[in-house]
């Protein structure tokens, strides 16, 4: 229930998005921001000046912007309807409609032609378009037979991406584990501004991938890598930063491929 609404003051559908917003940090944390409250602790902290704590380093920051713009107490600063469906998080303007499917099929004739000329950037960005509209467009079909051919194609799209990234040589792995070589990277970094700059690009590249921002993802890994390489030259064979740069180095570039032709 929305604190406007909880304070008795009067209301509009601005409530609703804040209802959205507490399904959305529950989808995304697995408990509503107060679960651990009682129903007086409940109305006493939605009523407070505190903002809801989100937690720190766990979204992309379109994600962190959507959700904090739907869970503002004062609803003239809540985010509005218009501003919800062109925000770049949920992403509505893939979501399924009737004319989904066949622009779809335009971007999908579009990076074949790509493919066949070897533009193989250009190719693999339009695979990725497409599936961000065939994708959603598979889940809410309600045809069985309809379903399965769409997710036929899916497959098909997504091993053709797929194959474009890995028709390049990646690097040697580095025979250092990789989450302490992350941890280590990240600490010694705390002392050096602009590698720990680097390296929070890099994650914010990790947070649009994972979310299946794909433009976005490649822009921010390709900003860090070129961060990453700057120091990791820098570096001499005996120092302890230079493995760790290069295992950081390898990641980036593992998925990052594609662009290195």
């Amino acid at each position: 229930m929305a604190p406007e609404i909880l304070a008795g003051s009067p209301y509009n559908a601005k409530a609703d998005l804040w209802s959205l917003g507490v399904l959305v940090f529950e989808a995304l944390f697995g408990h509503a921001p107060y679960a651990s409250c009682n129903l007086s602790q409940l109305r006493a902290q939605a009523l407070s000046s505190a903002p809801i704590t989100i937690p720190p380093n766990s979204l992309s920051p379109d994600c962190m912007d959507f959700l904090s713009r739907l869970l503002q107490k004062d609803p003239m600063r809540r985010i509005s309807y218009e501003d919800l469906f062109s925000h770049p998080y949920p992403d509505l303007i893939h979501a399924p409609c009737a004319e989904s499917h066949q622009t779809a099929i335009r971007i999908v004739t579009d990076a074949i032609h790509h493919d066949r000329e070897n533009n193989s950037r250009r190719a693999f960005s339009l695979y990725c378009e497409a599936l961000n509209y065939l994708i959603p467009l598979a889940y809410g079909e309600a045809d069985a037979t309809r379903k399965k051919e769409l997710y036929s194609k899916v497959e098909e799209y997504r091993r053709r991406a797929q194959q474009l990234a890995s028709k390049h040589q990646p690097l040697p792995v580095i025979t250092t584990n990789s989450t302490h070589s992350h941890t280590s990277l990240h600490v010694l970094a705390e002392a050096i501004p602009n590698l720990k700059s680097g390296l929070e690009i890099g994650e914010t590249g990790d947070m649009y991938l994972a979310e299946g921002n794909y433009e976005l993802a490649l822009e921010k890994l390709k900003a860090s890598l070129a961060i990453l390489i700057q120091f990791c030259e820098a570096e001499t064979s005996s120092s302890q930063l230079k493995p760790l740069l290069a295992h950081q180095v390898c990641e980036c570039k593992l998925i990052l491929g594609l662009f290195r032709r």
